[in-house]
C-alpha cells in the first residue's frame, strides 16, 4: 500500500491540488499584534498623501514655469518685433507729438515707391496723412503730392521730397503738421521692396480696379479692370500708376483704397495669428509704433468693413513749367476743417458753396495749338450745364505750358474750382486786370491738359 506522501505526489502529477493551511507561532498578543497593523496602515496611508501632494506641487510648478516661459515667450516676441518696427535710422520721433487720451489724432504714412526705372528716388514718394478716431471708429485718409512745395530751414519752394531726403523724417513731419494745421502722433515708412514683402505676408489683397492699369512707367504688368486677388508685384504696379484720366487724385484714391485692404487682410486674422503677422510685417516697415500699440490699434479698429473711412485730396494742379504741385489755400484750409470735425470731406462744406452750373457762363480758349482742344472741352462743359459763351483760339500766338482757369468776381472762385474739377486740372487764378473776358470764367487750354474721358 503506497505511502501517503506518494499519494499527494501522484495526485499533484494529475493536477489535483488542495488548500493547504500553514500553522505559524508567535509570542505576540492579538492586540499587539493589531496595533502594529494598524500604524502600518496609517504610514502606507501618509506616505500615499505625500506622494500625491508632490505630485500636485510639482504640477503647479512646472504649470508656473511653462507659464513663465510663455510670458518671456511673448516679452521676446514683442521685443523683438518692435526692435524690427522701430525708426532705428529715423529721426521722426523728435517731431511727434503725444496724442490727447481719448482724442481723435494723426499718423503720416510715407512710402518710396520708385518706378519700372527709378526703383529709389525721393520724388517717387507717395503722403498720405490719415485721421484715427479710435473711439467713433472712423479713418480719414488725405493724400498729399510729395511734390507740393514747402519753406523748409529758409528756403522757399522745397519740395516735400527733398525735405525728407536732405532735412528728415522729424522736417518731413514738422511740414505736413504745419501745412495741415494739426498734430502728428505717429510716424511710419516703407519702401517698394516693403511693400511687397506685406502684401506676401498676408497672402494678397483684394482689389476692385476700377479701370485697366498700363503704366510703363509702373512696370510691365498690365492689370485688367475688376475684382482680382494682387501679388506684391501687382500691387506695386497699381500703387505706382499715375496715367489716369484723373491723374493724381484717381492715383491717391487707389493708394487709399489699397491701404485700407491691407490693413482688413492683415486685421482679419486672431490673437497670436495677428500677432505673427505684425512680427511679419516688422521686416517691412518702420513706425514709432510697438507691436503691442499695433495690436490695440488692430483690436480697436477690427472689424474693418464696418469702420467708417473718408478719402480725400489736397486740391490743386502741377505746374508745367517747375513740375511742383500748386495747391488751392482756400480749398485746402476748408478741406482740413472738415477733416478736423471728422466729417466727409467730400460734402458741400470741403469743396466750397455749392455751384448752381446753369448761372455760370464760361469761355474757352485754346493755347496749346492742339486741334480742337477748345470744341472738345467746351461740349464736356456744356454736358455739365454751364453756359458756354465764345470757343476758339487764343489769337495771341503765345502757347500756354499749363491750363488755366481765370475768375474775377471771389464769388465765382467756387465755379472755377468746380469747372477744374470737371477738366480733371488747371490753376485756379484771380485774373483781376489781366485778362479780358466777359464771361464769369475764362478757361485757356495749356499744352498740359488732358482731356477727361
Amino acid at each position: 500500500m503506497p505511502s501517503k506522501r506518494t499519494r499527494t505526489r501522484s495526485k499533484g502529477a494529475h493536477g489535483v491540488v488542495r488548500q493547504v493551511g500553514v500553522r505559524t507561532s508567535s509570542t505576540e498578543s492579538h492586540r499587539s499584534a493589531q496595533r502594529r497593523t494598524q500604524r502600518r496602515s496609517y504610514a502606507e496611508r501618509r506616505q500615499r498623501r505625500l506622494s500625491r501632494r508632490g505630485l500636485a506641487i510639482g504640477l503647479s510648478v512646472a504649470l508656473v514655469a511653462l507659464l513663465a516661459a510663455a510670458v518671456a515667450g511673448v516679452a521676446v516676441f514683442f521685443s523683438t518685433s518692435d526692435s524690427k518696427l522701430a525708426l532705428t535710422e529715423s529721426n521722426a520721433k523728435e517731431a511727434l507729438v503725444e496724442p490727447e487720451e481719448g482724442k481723435a489724432y494723426y499718423a503720416l504714412c510715407a512710402a518710396q515707391l520708385g518706378t519700372a526705372t527709378r526703383a529709389a528716388d525721393p520724388a517717387t514718394d507717395a503722403y498720405l496723412l490719415v485721421r484715427i478716431d479710435e473711439g467713433a471708429r472712423k479713418l480719414t485718409f488725405v493724400a498729399i503730392p510729395s511734390n507740393v512745395t514747402v519753406a523748409a530751414a529758409g528756403q522757399d519752394g522745397m519740395p516735400l521730397y527733398d525735405v525728407r531726403a536732405q532735412r528728415g523724417d522729424a522736417e518731413l513731419v514738422r511740414q505736413v503738421a504745419s501745412l495741415a494745421g494739426v498734430d502728428i502722433a505717429h510716424f511710419a515708412y516703407t519702401n517698394a521692396q516693403g511693400l511687397e514683402g506685406m502684401v506676401g505676408a498676408v497672402g494678397g489683397v483684394d482689389m476692385a480696379l476700377a479701370e485697366e492699369v498700363d503704366d510703363p512707367q509702373a512696370g510691365i504688368i498690365v492689370l485688367a479692370a475688376g475684382e482680382r486677388k494682387l501679388t506684391g508685384a501687382e500691387a506695386l504696379v497699381f500703387l505706382r500708376a499715375t496715367n489716369f484720366a484723373g491723374g493724381f487724385e484717381t492715383a491717391s484714391l487707389n493708394r487709399i483704397d489699397f491701404t485700407v485692404a491691407l490693413a482688413e487682410r492683415a486685421l482679419s486674422s486672431q490673437g497670436f495669428d495677428l500677432a505673427a503677422i505684425l512680427g511679419d510685417l516688422g521686416r517691412y516697415v518702420s513706425t514709432d509704433y510697438t507691436a503691442q500699440g499695433l495690436m490695440a490699434l488692430g483690436d480697436a479698429l477690427r472689424p474693418v468693413d464696418e469702420l467708417t473711412v473718408y478719402r480725400a485730396v489736397m486740391a490743386g494742379h502741377t505746374s508745367a513749367n517747375s513740375g511742383m504741385f500748386v495747391y488751392d489755400d482756400d480749398a485746402w484750409k476748408a478741406l482740413m476743417e472738415v477733416v478736423g470735425r471728422g466729417d466727409d470731406p467730400q460734402t458741400a462744406d470741403a469743396l466750397g458753396a455749392a455751384v448752381n452750373t446753369s448761372e455760370v457762363t464760361v469761355e474757352v480758349r485754346n493755347g496749346s495749338q492742339s486741334t480742337g482742344m477748345a470744341a472738345g472741352l467746351a461740349k464736356t462743359l456744356e454736358g455739365e450745364g454751364y453756359q458756354v459763351g465764345p470757343v476758339g483760339n487764343t489769337g495771341d500766338g503765345i502757347i500756354y505750358p499749363e491750363t488755366l482757369i481765370v475768375y474775377k468776381d471771389e464769388a465765382m472762385r467756387p465755379a472755377a474750382r468746380a469747372i477744374s474739377g470737371e477738366m480733371g486740372g488747371g490753376r485756379i487764378i484771380n485774373g483781376g486786370d489781366f485778362y479780358s473776358f466777359s464771361t464769369d470764367v475764362l478757361v485757356i487750354i495749356g499744352r498740359d491738359w488732358m482731356p477727361v474721358a
